[in-house]
């Protein structure tokens, strides 16, 4: 990005590549930086990085964030050319375990440990604790906390957290002191953005919280900027006792040699060069890539292939008094050292007794050493989804833990695909076939962009069943699916709905879309096979939806049933059916919404809510897949609630990865159709999925062909009975419909639907569409059955 902290790393690059152009560069060839701006976007840093290995560069450095340094190390894992000194510490397994990457700075983790035996060996602190903004980054300075205090038994102390724009900083330290029995801490870890740190420690001051004889110490992450200084001090006393790790020495420490060397280069380049840890570690990176191409002694300058041979020696590479690596098979970690600064007016002072050094911690990573990467593309929508971020938590969780598993040859990825159906699908088969993926996950729920999207020439597993018969056929055998269809989940509601409660009169209400014909459809035929009475069937377009609509539906049946794209919308319905008539049924069919989101919504007292799942209950106690992927996501996101899109998305990962292991070499979509169709009942996390089986299995005739995983279907009810401990969703189901065949059959033959004008129906169902939010037009379909 060239944004001010992408020019000050482009800076330091452009520094050392001028200074030792100056001194005749590299075995004669001159070194040159070619620069493009991703703007922060994954995407975008994907397409520069292809662009740049188009044009021959030898390699890529200097990608600034996570997101961003994770896409451009897939690409330079496809195109087997070294990505140097990604400017990121939070430890992305696609960084950590990628080959192709050279890592030269420290992760949040071990700047976590060194600020922590900071605290506790230099300022004898026993009483910490953190405050943290409610953000990925912020629950993951919470979580590294535990982590780090949990190695040397020491409790943390309290924990404020900062919401929002973090206005309100006096409140959140009012709860850590609250949290700890009005007992300060001696030492509090601020893991929030610069801003909110100089207003912690200001709001710390004007409440007293240091004195001289018990004063309270303040520690950063490299994050907050070695510019600090500047922010904090026109606001704070002199003596504010702040300090900030740094992954490279701090920029004011002129004695150290490469500090010095560093400043100097800067300066000859461009007297008006940012000077700050950001440029430093840019320079610091180009120096290491320096150093590697003076020590090729095996190919072509010009060789990407020759430069890793001449990094991966196993020794290490001087940088003048730092130094990097070594870099060997199970470690691709330059810099093993974070330092320790002290916050002055004059920037961050170096503290000779707080450097700490982490060798050692390479062995870590040993369960993801540098194996062959199994890439697998995870397809969300261009538009925000709900489901598609809960999914990716979950794919995440999944091969995190799979990728922490000993006795592995490869290890998983996962990278982000959006797909806009308004955009050329050749751009979205270029961005695949990019990322080199294997085979790709898929949350795509619409059914138009799943038969769109299945004509990409990859093997893809889609986690929601598909809507419509056209969806289900959709790839030719190449797309498979997970869940069950809305088919089977009419059957499930209607059979539960006559045979358990007793009732016969249904009314459906659902949102007009490209699904609405086959979830009619379905309905017909299930009221024909369990002899119910459709009441009505009204749909609407719109939103917010048109709540009257479910009151006049409950007043007619005795059972609802709910089916939309937007979880507002299904709350909506059910508290305006549940006013009138608390104690009627309604049933929530899955279509793209998350169940928990409208279960935690739920109003005191409401109760026989259903929702259909394919899955186990998230509060179960005895599910294996419940349990595992709750786990699992927890150790990524502190504060993760169970959610069925996240449980889904860990069970999407772990039955991708179970394919992978039933291949002979490593996945591609050949061998993945090879492993999955003709195959028994695969156990995935104690969830049984399919037979999967194609026009060319045996085991029936040769119509037997099924992409549908899902043989079961669960139905569990959402209530808030309890004032204390809110909404729930039931741990066991309410009932379980299971069905042998591909997918839940009538035992009677299809009906046809026949139209009848709307003056002669008495007691047969109809169809009226209703548009937001309460205006009724003409009759649209009318359903006999």
């Amino acid at each position: 990005t060239l944004s001010a902290v992408g020019l000050a790393i482009q800076a330091g690059i452009i520094a050392a590549f001028s200074e030792q152009n100056a001194l005749g560069g590299v075995a004669g060839h001159h070194l040159h930086l070619w620069t493009l701006d991703d703007a922060g976007d994954p995407s975008l840093a994907a397409s520069n990085t292809l662009q740049l290995a188009q044009r021959g560069s030898l390699g890529f450095i200097g990608y600034y964030g996570a997101e961003t340094a994770s896409a451009a190390a897939s690409i330079a894992y496809s195109m087997t050319t070294p990505l140097i000194g990604p400017v990121s510490g939070n430890g992305t397994g696609n960084i950590l375990s990628n080959p192709y990457v050279v890592n030269l700075r420290a992760r949040y983790s071990d700047e976590m440990n060194a600020l922590l035996n900071f605290a506790t060996s230099t300022l004898g602190a026993t009483r910490i604790s953190v405050f943290y903004t409610d953000d990925s980054f912020g629950i993951e300075g919470l979580r590294l906390a535990n982590t780090a205090l949990g190695a040397i038994n020491v409790n943390l102390l309290s924990y404020g957290i900062c919401s929002g724009s973090c206005a309100s900083v006096y409140a959140s330290l009012a709860a850590i002191a609250s949290n700890a029995r009005a007992v300060l801490p001696q030492v509090l870890i601020v893991w929030t953005d610069r801003p909110t740190v100089a207003a912690t420690v200001i709001a710390a001051a004007q409440a007293q919280w240091s004195t001289t004889s018990a004063p309270v110490y303040f520690l950063c992450p490299s994050s907050v900027g070695d510019a600090f200084s500047s922010v904090l001090f026109p606001l704070a006393a002199s003596d504010t006792m702040v300090y900030v790790s740094q992954v490279v020495p701090p920029v004011n420490f002129s004695s150290h040699p490469l500090v010095a060397r560093f400043q100097k280069a800067m300066q000859s380049w461009s007297s008006s060069a940012p000077v700050s840890a950001l440029s430093f570690e840019g320079y610091v990176s180009a120096r290491l890539a320096i150093t590697v191409l003076q020590r090729n002694q095996s190919g072509s300058i010009r060789n990407p292939k020759a430069f890793l041979s001449a990094l991966y020696t196993g020794s290490s590479f001087a940088l003048d008094s730092l130094m990097a690596g070594p870099f060997v098979q199970d470690c691709n970690l330059g810099l093993r050292q974070v330092w320790v600064a002290h916050c002055t007016p004059t920037g961050l002072t170096n503290i000779p007794t707080a450097t700490f050094e982490f060798g050692s911690s390479c062995s870590s990573l040993a369960s993801q050493s540098l194996r062959k990467p199994i890439i697998f593309g995870h397809i969300i929508p261009a538009s925000s989804s709900e489901i598609a971020s809960l999914h990716s938590l979950g794919v995440d969780a999944a091969f995190t833990e799979l990728n922490a598993a000993s006795g592995q040859s490869f290890t998983f990825h996962s990278v982000p695909l959006m797909y806009n159906p308004s955009s050329p699908l050749s751009t979205f088969l270029q961005k695949t076939k990019a990322f080199d993926v294997s085979a790709v996950i898929s949350s795509l729920t619409d059914p138009d962009m799943v038969v769109a999207a299945s004509s990409v020439a990859t093997f893809t597993v889609s986690i929601r069943g598909p809507a419509t018969p056209a969806a289900r056929s959709a790839g030719a055998g190449s797309v498979v699916f997970i869940g069950a269809t809305p088919r089977d989940e009419v059957f499930a509601m209607m059979r539960f709905i006559k045979t358990t409660l007793s009732l016969s009169r249904v009314a459906v209400i659902y949102e007009i879309s490209n699904r609405s014909a086959a979830l009619l459809s379905a309905v017909s035929l299930a009221a024909r096979e369990y002899s119910t009475l459709v009441m009505l069937t009204a749909g609407y377009v719109g939103s917010p939806a048109p709540v009257s609509l479910a009151v006049n539906a409950s007043a007619t049946a005795d059972a609802l049933l709910i089916s939309s794209t937007h979880s507002t919308d299904v709350l909506a319905f059910i508290m305006g059916a549940k006013t009138v008539q608390p104690a009627k049924p309604i049933f929530v069919f899955l279509s793209e919404i998350e169940p928990w989101t409208v279960v935690a919504s739920l109003s005191f007292g409401v109760s026989g809510v259903y929702f259909s799942q394919f899955l186990p209950s998230i509060s179960s106690t005895t599910s294996k897949l419940s349990l595992d992927s709750k786990t699992a996501i927890q150790q990524l996101s502190f504060y993760y609630t169970p959610t069925f899109s996240g449980m889904e998305g860990y069970l999407a990962a772990k039955f991708a990865a179970q394919l992978v292991g039933g291949t002979e070499s490593s996945a591609d979509s050949g061998a993945l159709q090879k492993a999955l169709y003709c195959s028994s009942v695969l156990n995935v996390e104690g969830v049984q999925l399919g037979p999967y089986l194609d026009p060319t299995c045996q085991a029936e005739s040769s119509s037997c062909a099924c992409t549908l995983g899902a043989r079961t279907l669960y139905l569990f009810e959402g209530v808030n009975l309890n004032g204390v401990l809110g909404p729930s969703l039931s741990s066991e189901p309410s009932d379980i419909f299971t069905f042998s065949s591909c997918e839940a059959q009538p035992s009677v033959a299809d009906v046809t639907l026949a139209v009848v004008p709307a003056s002669v129906v008495v007691g047969l169902p109809f169809g009226l569409l209703f548009t937001s939010p309460s205006a009724l037009l003409t009759p649209l379909d009318l359903y006999a059955v």
